[in-house]
């Protein structure tokens, strides 16, 4: 299958992206310790034109530490024997910390025929927190790379069919951001936090806590995400960590339209 190459400004762009979001991912604070990061660091997901695939990172072992990686360029090919290929994840970065707190940042480019992609966070065990604060923010951006006349969207995966971005514990979804996005020609994005300002009470004892971003994109196009998931013992103290995270892509559609 035909793979879909960007320009050397889109490239250049993702470079600005993955600089920003690194520097967010690593700016942290203690909240709790005794944390446990799981193995599997970070997988996604590739379904498309009947075939589907997966690129992922696995540690090897758990971690009480934390996880910091970053990767570029890695294609996905179906797991059948076509191996199909299924498009280019241009940059991932991922930061897991056992106070808790996760981060993503990615971009994908799809191949030749829309696809589906679920970027799934390992998965962050710690001690019960009882009735802990939480505060999560995510964005997503879409751009029409190919160029072609029907334009592009992404459309997500979740609250039937109208988010693209879920984080969630061991006691179910915590929220659900991102809205679906479509434009032609040109580059498009949408972000959200909950809750819009410090931290809002989790019922019941959390022990747990991932994320994921799932969305379908068209043909030739790319698709990035953003997102910071924390958890801290007493809401009311907490900082919106994500912030800075969210806003780097945004800087970047800001940079492709220029």
């Amino acid at each position: 299958m035909r793979k879909t190459r960007i320009s050397k400004s889109k490239t250049w762009a993702f470079g600005i992206a993955v600089v920003l979001a690194t520097m967010c991912l690593t700016q942290h604070t203690a909240y709790a310790s005794g944390g446990t990061i799981s193995s599997l660091i970070v997988r996604v997901d590739a379904v498309g034109n009947s075939k589907s695939g997966f690129w992922e990172y696995d540690a090897g072992s758990t971690s009480t530490t934390e996880v910091l990686q970053s990767f570029f360029n890695k294609d996905i090919f179906s797991t059948d024997p076509s191996n199909t290929y299924l498009g280019t994840i241009t940059y991932l970065v991922a930061d897991l910390i056992p106070d808790p707190q996760i981060s993503l940042a990615w971009a994908i480019v799809a191949p030749d025929f829309s696809t589906t992609y679920t970027v799934t966070s390992g998965t962050i065990t710690f001690g019960p927190l009882n009735n802990p604060g939480g505060n999560t923010s995510a964005e997503g951006g879409l751009t029409d790379t190919d160029g072609a006349s029907s334009g592009a969207t992404a459309v997500g995966g979740y609250v039937g069919n109208t988010k693209s971005y879920e984080a969630s514990t061991n006691l179910g979804v915590f929220a659900n951001l991102v809205n679906n996005l479509s434009v032609t020609n040109d580059s498009a994005a949408d972000s959200g936090q909950y809750p819009s300002s410090g931290s809002t009470v989790i019922p019941g004892s959390v022990s747990s806590m991932w994320l994921q971003h799932k969305v379908t994109v068209t043909a030739g196009d790319q698709v990035t995400g953003s997102s910071n998931f924390l958890i801290v013992p007493e809401p009311g103290s907490l900082l919106a960590l994500g912030t800075g995270l969210v806003g780097a892509l945004g800087l970047v559609a800001r940079r492709k339209r220029a």
